[in-house]
This record gives C-alpha cells, sequence and structure tokens, in this order.
C-alpha cells in the first residue's frame, strides 16, 4: 500500500514538474519574443529617423548624398532625381479637388522673375485617372504675348452633364497609362507658353502629361531618403519638391477681356 501512494505522489509530482516547466518556458520564450519585437522596433525607429535626417538635409543642400553615418551604428543615403524632361511626366499625387496643379512650360528664374526657354512643342496630351464620380478638367495656360500677359482657358469632360465643356472620349491609353482620359491640347497659337493649371472638377484626380518628342521643363525634384542600422533594417521615405508656383488666387485675378501688362 505505501508503495503504491509512492508511486502516486512520484507521478503527481512528475506532472506537477512537467507543468510547471511548460508554463515557465512558455514565459521565457514570450519574455524572449516581446523583447525581440522591442529591439525591431527601435530599430526600425532610428532607421526611419536617420531617413527623416536625410530628407532635411537633402533639401536644404540640394544635393545627393552617399552613406553619412549619423550616429553609431545609423546612416542614411540620399538620391535627388529631377521631374520632367523627356517622356511622360506624372504628377507626384493625386489632386484633391478644389486644387490645381502646375505644369511649368518655361523655366522661370525666381532671382530676375523672367521666363526662358520655353516648351518647343507644338501640344501635349492631358491624361487623368477615372474616379466616381467622372472627374472633369479645367485648364488655364497662361502664355507671353509681345509684353502682354494672356491666358487661355479650356475645360474638358468625359461625362454627359449639361455644362457646355467640350467632350472627352472613352477611357484609353496615353501618357504611358491605361484605361485614363485623354485630351490633347494644342500650344500652337500660343506665342510662349509660361505654364499651365490644370483643376480637377467633380472628383480628385490624378494626371499624367506625355509632351510627345519634345521635352518639358523640369517641374521640381523627387528626393529618396533611405536609412539603415547595422542589423539590417532600413526605412525609406520618398518627397517630392515641385518648384514654387503662383497663388491660386492669381488663376481668377488674371482672366480679364483685355490684356495684362508687365
Amino acid at each position: 500500500m505505501r508503495r503504491s501512494q509512492s508511486g502516486q505522489i512520484l507521478l503527481i509530482t512528475l506532472l506537477a514538474l512537467a507543468i510547471a516547466t511548460t508554463i515557465g518556458l512558455g514565459v521565457i520564450g514570450r519574455s524572449s519574443t516581446d523583447v525581440s519585437i522591442s529591439n525591431r522596433v527601435q530599430e526600425s525607429a532610428r532607421a526611419f529617423s536617420a531617413a527623416e535626417a536625410g530628407i532635411e538635409r537633402a533639401l536644404l543642400e540640394g544635393q545627393n548624398i552617399t552613406s553619412t553615418v549619423l550616429t553609431e551604428g545609423v546612416k542614411y543615403t540620399v538620391d535627388i532625381r529631377t521631374l520632367g524632361g523627356v517622356g511622360s511626366y506624372q504628377f507626384p499625387q493625386k489632386t484633391p479637388l478644389e486644387s490645381a496643379e502646375t505644369l511649368w512650360l518655361s523655366v522661370y528664374d525666381e532671382s530676375t522673375g523672367t521666363f526662358s526657354d520655353p516648351f518647343a512643342g507644338d501640344a501635349v496630351d492631358l491624361c487623368w485617372s477615372q474616379e466616381a464620380p467622372v472627374p472633369a478638367v479645367a485648364v488655364s495656360i497662361f502664355y507671353q504675348e509681345g509684353s502682354a500677359y494672356k491666358v487661355f482657358r479650356g475645360a474638358y469632360d468625359p461625362s454627359s452633364r449639361s455644362n457646355s465643356f467640350s467632350p472627352v472620349v472613352a477611357p484609353t491609353s496615353g501618357c504611358g497609362q491605361s484605361d485614363v482620359y485623354v485630351q490633347s491640347i494644342s500650344l500652337a497659337p500660343l506665342e510662349k507658353p509660361l505654364f499651365m493649371r490644370i483643376q480637377p472638377l467633380y472628383s480628385q484626380a490624378q494626371f499624367f502629361v506625355d509632351p510627345g518628342g519634345a521635352a518639358l521643363p523640369l517641374q521640381g525634384t523627387r528626393v529618396e531618403s533611405t536609412g539603415q542600422t547595422t542589423s539590417g533594417v532600413t526605412r525609406k521615405i520618398v518627397a517630392f519638391q515641385e518648384y514654387k508656383t503662383p497663388s491660386g488666387i492669381f488663376d481668377s485675378v488674371i482672366y480679364t477681356p483685355g490684356s495684362f501688362v508687365k
């Protein structure tokens, strides 16, 4: 009888030890996982902070930065590329309703307030994305004729709304994209095109421009900064710095039946 009781006690003791060991291993494993996650979060935050530092320095200095050590174990690299030139141009993000984008058609010198090297093409294709509701587009092209500054306006709508806008064909391929609305805009009658303002109506839209065989003036810069830690964690930030544009109110006040003289 005593041997039977001793065997039961031993079995119960072994079961209790097994349960305690399992619980202990689970707690240790959970703690290790928590520590690992915490370390990864810290490393991610350090890499992201380094990428932010790279963006700030690049925007300040305006040049590429290669493998700069921020602190011990953390570095960043920056790549800057120009926007515009030859080929289709895509605006960095969708344009919200009641906002406008600026497409430069001449090079503007802020120090002298003068325009030079106007776009050499006779037309551009303006493309925009399908959205709900269907977006229409209002275009204002500011140009110089002699010493006078003038504006050409157009409005285009793929939908059958009663707004007297110019109709646009169904979505097709254009500007290096598929299933977009495409409107060709002639610049040939304009003596010296300066810039184009593009505003979505009824809905937001993503805009693209195809200059044909000609090259667009530069539109700004794309800054990509990558932060990296010694453990291999990397984080990347991309920022777009477009050139300064006139205030939105400029679209309305400059449009008069006569000429705006500089």
